[in-house]
């Protein structure tokens, strides 16, 4: 495969949405339409479509399948963490450990603190991990979702 392969010029603003627009409308199609939620078909659809796109440009299939395998083996350490993590998560709800953990934290924790105490938790450990943002805005939405009891 040469790296100096000549595409055509940068693509005007239509050929630069279809792919995106495409697959949207496949996608809407698939899910309001025959009311099936597997997105695995229409997402192979755009994958065809951003190719044909990419041959009307003037991009040799090498060149794309090699861009493709590229994304793929950048996204394989992440896919390794997310098996792991499945497989200790199955682990634990298998040996007892998650119902176990459920069991003496509701002890610790009254139902009326625990989106409070959730949220403090979780804070302390995204910040203490360094991902300081994601959890705790998480947490309180779903503790704004609670409904409002009157005592």
């Amino acid at each position: 495969m040469r790296d100096d392969v000549q595409i055509g010029p940068t693509p005007g603003l239509a050929m630069a949405l279809l792919p995106l627009l495409a697959t949207t409308a496949i996608l809407i199609v698939q899910f309001f339409i025959f009311s099936d939620f597997t997105p695995h078909i229409p997402l192979a659809f755009g994958i065809m479509i951003c190719a044909l796109c990419a041959r009307i440009r003037g991009v040799p299939w090498g060149k794309m399948e090699a861009s493709m395998l590229e994304v793929v083996k950048l996204g394989m350490p992440a896919i390794f963490i997310l098996l792991a993590v499945g497989m200790v998560i199955g682990t634990w709800i298998l040996s007892g450990t998650v119902p176990t953990l459920m069991y003496y934290g509701f002890q610790l924790v009254s139902p009326s603190y625990f989106l409070v105490a959730t949220c403090v938790i979780s804070s302390l450990v995204s910040l203490a991990t360094g991902t300081s943002w994601g959890t705790p805005f998480i947490r309180l939405a779903v503790g704004a979702n609670r409904p409002s009891h009157s005592s």
